[in-house]
């Protein structure tokens, strides 16, 4: 059981720790004008993520201010130039960008789903902090996460909801609550139902994140491109 009191404070008012400075879920990770946008990717930085996966559509996300190069400029800045000299380094600056493209308010497929678990926790097991997000962060962040804790830790949809939701009360959600649509709790449901084989036999990953930006101006602020705004864990398939 997760209580209010049980939920750290999380890097930015529109997020939540999933598993305590290794899994955060929540909204677009940026906002649509300076100094707003730059301070929330660097508070996601200054918490050590180091790896992004994003469930909006591409056509979605050309309405919103692109955080890839953003964010890998602000994580060199925090290495320092002379730590990116040697290789282990430069190797340790790397962020992974991974993209799981969803319908707002409903779900894509249940395999692509596992494709984003395997994707989450083999992150994990190579030692990342990953940040999970959609627009708001409430349903398809929640679908993906609440299938995370079906899958990996025996949850049952009532309890992941429940755990989820209790984060979405510590960040001061007011609209938003998972799930956005009975389709969504529905795949999680199915999700807690498959097999340990069903869940882990394949090997498939998510495919990269291409970062939108094209050099176009950010969108103007009435243009509708708005958005709302453990430390040791071992991360293994239930049994």
């Amino acid at each position: 059981e997760r209580s209010l009191a049980d939920t750290p404070p999380a890097p930015h008012d529109t997020c939540q720790w999933i598993l305590h400075g290794r899994l955060l879920a929540g909204s677009f990770p940026g906002d649509r004008t300076e100094p707003w946008h730059s301070a929330k990717v660097r508070s996601l930085i200054d918490a050590g993520v180091t790896t992004f996966l994003c469930l909006q559509e591409t056509g979605e996300l050309r309405r919103f201010t692109p955080y890839m190069a953003l964010a890998k400029r602000l994580k060199a800045e925090k290495l320092g130039e002379e730590e990116l000299q040697g290789s282990e380094a430069a190797a340790s600056s790397a962020l992974d960008f991974f993209h799981c493209p969803t319908p707002d308010c409903s779900v894509t497929s249940t395999d692509a789903v596992l494709a984003g678990l395997r994707t989450i926790v083999s992150k994990l097991r190579e030692g990342a902090t990953v940040y999970v997000h959609c627009w708001g962060g409430h349903g398809r962040t929640g679908t993906m996460i609440c299938a995370f804790l079906a899958a990996c830790y025996g949850l049952t949809p009532e309890q992941a909801q429940e755990f989820y939701n209790t984060g979405e009360r510590r960040r001061g959600a007011r609209n938003g609550y998972w799930p956005a649509s009975q389709a969504q709790y529905d795949q999680v449901e199915a999700i807690a139902a498959l097999t340990v084989q069903d869940i882990w036999a394949e090997p498939r990953l998510l495919e990269p994140l291409m970062d939108w930006d094209l050099g176009r101006p950010r969108p103007p602020a009435d243009s509708g491109g708005s958005w709302c705004g453990c430390d040791s864990i071992s991360v293994a398939p239930k049994t």
